[in-house]
This record gives structure tokens, C-alpha cells and sequence, in this order.
């Protein structure tokens, strides 16, 4: 069995078949299980989950979970009960999420490791397995709110270790856009200028890195805030024209922020 969770739901089985996920209200059930595979949850959880409240009947959940073990096929024995509520026993790799998470850790020790080259080819994999926002298609019932809002956290996260190491490589100038844009979306967020500010200056535009940063400067000064110590230092080694900023460090300038 295959489930993907990220993006609107797909699952297949173990030969690789789409399975036919005719039922609307199963095909939610399945995805509501898989966000917390080997868990159980209670009848009152899944109801709000599932838009229905704790009015969703233990015989009207039972007949869902008879659809969707006919949907499963050979599978129907991953769903099961016990007397906290239903499962789902997902196995190691299942799971889009696993594969991610798995490509994700693995690029952080790369990075950690001064490896941007495989960090980078680690992180993209997971990245592109990101096809939409996750369950894009499903109502956002308050118990899977939590659930995304989680996975978004992590996506993020695993976006901007991948910036890290290809600013580890020296593509800092293909990285100019994608950075702007971060900056003016976030106008407060630190990290997002520092690496802005390392690709200018990389890029030989060190007036606009020092730009960069005295606007960052005035805009959390305007909310009563002083710029971190990590932006701060960065501002010096620009000014004193660290060697260590010319040549790439193979991704080791951001691994402080990181607590790696």
C-alpha cells in the first residue's frame, strides 16, 4: 500500500495500482487515519475530523471503515479496531510524509557534515515530493488544521535547509529572486535577509547586501526590536570583507542557526 499526503490524497496498492477511491466519505476516512498511522482515534476525534461533530454514530463510522477496507483490497486488514478507537498499521515507507521526513533528516546530517553537494540533492528529492499543500483538497476540519499546520512547519524548514546548501554551493546568484521575494514577504524574519545579504554579497553587490540590511535594521527598530546577534555578525564580516564569505564553506555559514 502506498498513501501520499502530500498534496490531495492518493493511495495504491501494493502492486502499484491506483486504487479506486470512488467513496468520498472512505477516501477521507483513510486520509484522516494516515495522518496518524498506528494511533488510535476515538470515534468523537474522527467525527470532527471528519466534518461530522460527535454526531457521527459508532454503526454509521463502522460502515465507513467497511467501505474502506473493500477499497484497500488485499489490504483491508490495515485498518483495525480496539477499544480506543480505529488504526491504520502503515508500514516504514507507506507514506509520501516518511519518505520525506527520511530525505529531510538525511540532508540535515549532510549539511551538518560540510556535504552540501548530496544535502542539496537530498533536500530538492523531498522538496519537489511536496505537490500541493497537504490534503489540498479536504475541508479544514480543526483536528487536521493542527495536523497541516505541522507539516507546512516542516516544509518549511526543510525549504530553507535546501536554500543553506546551495548557498553552500555557490548559487547564490540563481538563489537572488527566490531570496527577494522571501524578503518581502517576511520583512521581519531575519534569517531570510541574512541570506539575501550573503548571496549580494557573493555576487559582488555589496551595497545593496548593507542595504539589506540597515532596512531590516529600521523595520525592527520601528517595532521596538534590535537585530539578532547571528544578522549582526554577518553585517561585520561584510564590512571587514571576511575572506571566509568569498569561497563557499560548503554550507557551514548557516548551520549556527540551526543549532547543528
Amino acid at each position: 500500500m502506498r498513501v501520499e499526503l502530500l498534496g490531495p490524497l492518493r493511495a495504491f496498492n501494493d502492486d502499484g495500482d491506483d486504487l479506486e477511491l470512488v467513496s468520498s466519505s472512505a477516501k477521507e476516512l483513510l486520509a484522516v487515519l494516515a495522518m496518524r498511522p498506528g494511533k488510535p482515534m476515538g470515534i468523537c476525534w474522527l467525527a470532527d475530523a471528519l466534518r461530522e461533530g460527535c454526531t457521527l454514530s459508532p454503526s454509521a463510522l463502522r460502515t465507513r471503515v467497511m467501505v474502506l477496507r473493500r477499497m484497500l483490497r488485499g489490504d483491508r486488514g490495515r485498518v483495525h479496531r480496539s477499544e480506543n478507537g480505529y488504526w491504520l498499521d502503515v508500514r516504514p515507507g507507506e507514506r509520501d510524509l516518511d519518505d520525506y521526513q527520511r530525505f529531510t533528516e538525511q540532508g540535515r546530517v549532510a549539511l551538518a557534515a560540510g556535504k552540501a553537494d548530496v544535502a542539496v540533492r537530498l533536500l530538492a528529492r523531498a522538496v519537489s515530493m511536496w505537490r500541493e499543500p497537504a490534503l489540498a483538497n479536504f475541508p479544514r476540519t480543526e483536528p487536521l488544521i493542527l495536523e497541516i499546520m505541522q507539516l507546512e512547519t516542516m516544509h518549511q524548514r526543510t525549504t530553507e535547509l535546501l536554500l543553506d546548501a546551495r548557498l553552500g554551493l555557490g548559487h547564490h546568484r540563481e538563489l537572488l529572486g527566490q531570496l527577494r521575494a522571501q524578503v518581502k514577504d517576511n520583512p521581519a524574519d531575519e534569517v531570510a535577509h541574512e541570506r539575501l545579504m550573503v548571496a549580494l554579497y557573493r555576487s559582488g553587490r555589496r551595497a545593496e547586501a548593507f542595504e539589506v540590511y540597515d532596512l531590516l535594521r529600521k523595520t525592527l527598530i520601528e517595532w521596538g526590536i534590535d537585530p539578532g546577534a547571528s544578522v549582526r555578525d554577518m553585517h561585520q564580516r561584510m564590512l571587514i570583507d571576511d575572506p571566509a564569505l568569498e569561497v563557499p564553506p560548503s554550507g557551514l555559514i548557516r548551520l549556527n542557526r540551526w543549532g547543528l
